[in-house]
């Protein structure tokens, strides 16, 4: 999960350690829940038993047959018993306990259906999974996420849903399913979104008498740069005492989780429209990345890599003025030390525009429970399973009816804000990096630390990158 999206602290982690679809060893599968379901076999006496010590009358046919009765029921439940394979990630062992009991309340709506769940780590996670369906056993289910679905899709590798979502897909955003929508079918089923937002060190905001970024909304003016004059005022100090203003998501060179929104709210675009080339040279990219240098060199209101070194997130030492954050992030500011506010993402000449960092469940080809697999798919984001995985706390909802819904409001933290939630679920543009993404991700990166250390301007640096992510896109 963004995830992430944010994204989800592991996000990054994910793009950059996706590689080309190659084999790898299957890690074994991980047993998640019992079923509670008539597969458990009762224990009556052994039909042999029976029959060694039955009369030699003509009732011996009619006590065989009573003795056999049981052992014929187990069986056949057995035998029509279903056990899922749900491969899927979680980002902490909370996380992993909630995937065991969504499964388990699946087990208990579905009598006669169980899952195993396979938690298998994010960075090796498209290796394995796709060992697993070459080798000719897929998992029934598997988590999706935007940055490489398009690769299992090209390679026909899951399952169209598109007739089976036929009357199901209207109770979801529609952004939500457009993430998981290529060559016009449908191919994955949503239950997670992290729409972005910002939260904010309040307390920090109060020492230093800086307006608040409510203040600013209310005025209409919560603009990017709105958001950079604040940061160079809460910037400063040295060593153990220095604060930054903004933490651009820990990383300005993340395109699909971050830039991409400062981008599109200044009426520019990463891509062309036949997504054949990068823009990553026209003025409006070229802007938006001046503005982030002039924050991290000038400004220095955006810490450098070498400030987060060691750190998962920088805004929970109380560093940072204001971060980029999903819902996921709510969690980790329950023991924080300083007032937490919280605000949508500013807009720009258009705007505000948002991403999310959703993730999905997909059927692989091979399957051989498509319509039970495809029931778990459903549960997950439904309203069935929102006392359990909506309640947790880490997403917001992929259905339009649980966005106002008692499970989600009372998942909230008091420094949560619903109505910011609301908004940014309204304004998500789903966009997925075309190509090649970990690589393009990572010529895209080598030529921004170029700029961060001075040995490039960044005209120079998006011309670079553009010449290197180009035949990416082929």
């Amino acid at each position: 999960m963004e995830s992430a999206e944010s994204a989800r602290p592991r996000i990054v982690r994910r793009r950059d350690a996706l590689k080309a679809l190659s084999l790898a060893a299957a890690l074994p599968l991980l047993q998640a829940c019992s079923s509670g379901s008539p597969s458990a076999s009762p224990q009556p006496t052994s039909p042999s038993a029976s029959l060694s010590q039955a009369p030699s009358s003509a009732g011996a046919s009619s006590a065989a047959a009573t003795a056999t009765q049981p052992a014929a029921a187990a069986n056949a439940s057995s035998a029509n018993a279903v056990k899922l394979q749900g491969a899927y990630w979680s980002s902490s062992p909370e996380d992993h306990q909630v995937f065991l009991n969504v499964f388990k309340a699946f087990s208990d709506r579905n009598p006669g259906v169980s899952v195993d769940f396979n938690d298998i780590p994010s960075d090796s996670f498209t290796q394995k999974v796709t060992t697993m369906i070459v080798g000719g056993t897929p998992p029934d289910t598997m988590e999706l996420h935007p940055a490489w679905v398009l690769n299992y899709i090209n390679a026909h590798r899951l399952n169209d849903l598109t007739d089976m979502m036929k009357t199901d897909r209207q109770a979801y955003i529609p952004a939500q399913l457009d993430f998981w929508t290529a060559t016009g079918k449908l191919w994955g089923v949503p239950y997670y979104s992290g729409p972005s937002f910002i939260f904010y060190n309040k307390s920090l905001f109060t020492k230093n008498k800086v307006k608040l970024p409510e203040d600013y909304q209310k005025e209409g003016n919560w603009t990017w740069d709105t958001l950079r004059e604040i940061s160079k005022q809460l910037s400063g100090g040295s060593g153990a005492n220095r604060t930054f203003g903004w933490d651009a998501a820990q990383d300005a060179s993340n395109l699909q989780f971050y830039t991409s929104v400062p981008i599109w709210d200044n009426q520019g675009e990463l891509v062309n429209q036949d997504e054949t080339a990068w823009l990553l040279d026209t003025e409006p990219v070229v802007q938006v990345m001046q503005w982030h240098a002039d924050m991290y060199l000038k400004d220095k209101s955006i810490p450098m890599p070498s400030d987060m070194q060691g750190i998962s997130w920088l805004f929970r030492t109380g560093k940072v003025g204001m971060a980029w954050a999903g819902k996921f992030r709510s969690i980790e500011l329950a023991n924080a030390e300083f007032e937490v506010g919280m605000i949508g993402t500013p807009k720009g000449k258009v705007g505000p525009i948002n991403r999310d960092g959703p993730n999905a469940s997909g059927l692989p080809v091979g399957t051989k429970h498509v319509p039970e697999a495809y029931k778990l798919a459903l549960f997950i984001g439904s309203p069935d399973a929102a006392p359990i995985y909506l309640a947790s706390g880490r997403p917001v909802p992929v259905r339009s009816d649980l966005i106002a819904s008692d499970v989600f409001q009372k998942s909230l933290k008091p420094y949560e804000r619903i109505e910011v939630y609301q908004e940014s679920i309204k304004t998500v543009r789903a966009w997925r990096v075309p190509g090649k993404g970990p690589e393009e991700g990572r010529a895209f990166t080598a030529e921004w630390q170029k700029v961060l250390v001075g040995q490039e301007d960044v005209p120079t640096a998006m011309k670079a990158a553009k010449a290197a992510m180009d035949p990416l896109l082929k």
